[in-house]
């Protein structure tokens, strides 16, 4: 089950990555992803709540033993987001 797993997983990768070369690169030239350009600050503003990646769909495997799940990116000033996946061993707790 977890062959079947890393399969689709892969599979869901090479098709978000298709998508993003065939819609071409925005503007300015970034991928929206991960965003460490945010200052450690005491106040939550909009931009720190934009700036954070959002998680999405959480699944486990049938064996217990690792977990997939999304984490949704957003550039408000790119009008865009993006998608990606994680797959976690519980074991470990490496992703």
């Amino acid at each position: 089950m977890i062959i079947a797993l890393k399969r689709v997983l892969i599979l869901l990768m090479a098709i978000n990555l298709a998508v993003m070369v065939k819609s071409g690169n925005n503007e300015t030239g970034r991928v929206v992803g991960r965003n460490t350009d945010v200052s450690c600050q005491d106040l939550l503003t909009p931009e720190v709540l934009w700036a954070m990646g959002r998680i999405g769909t959480v699944r486990m495997s049938s064996d217990g033993k690792m977990i997939v799940y999304n984490v949704v990116y957003y550039s408000v000033e790119q009008h865009k987001s993006r998608s990606v996946l994680y797959l976690m061993d519980l074991n470990s707790c490496k992703v």
